[in-house]
């Protein structure tokens, strides 16, 4: 086998490894964009700033279920306190907040 064959076979190798990468690099970036869209960040923050963001998320997250799922009467919210169920409270939270304008 010549030199010029092999080494038109280690470029046609590379020039698919590459085309590999870029598939996933653009998989990637893609995911990356659905998840800033899915947060509400719309591509505002740089990357600190959008870890903070979505670790005050998860934190909100937390606490609100932390509140909705506690069975002390006094942490409850009212629509649970009114015998809703978590999905039934949840369902009211949202329609609430869109008749509103909120979150």
């Amino acid at each position: 086998m010549s030199t010029v064959t092999t080494d038109a076979g280690r470029v046609a190798a590379l020039e698919a490894e590459i085309a590999r990468l870029r598939d996933e690099h653009a998989v990637a970036l893609a995911l990356v964009a659905d998840v800033r869209f899915a947060c509400g960040d719309y591509g505002q923050r740089m990357q600190p700033e959008l870890l903070e963001y979505l670790r005050g998320l998860a934190a909100d997250a937390s606490r609100y279920r932390w509140i909705r799922d506690n069975d002390d009467p006094s942490w409850r919210p009212f629509a649970l306190r009114a015998g809703c169920s978590a999905g039934e409270a949840d369902a009211q939270a949202d329609a609430a907040m869109a008749a509103t304008g909120g979150a």
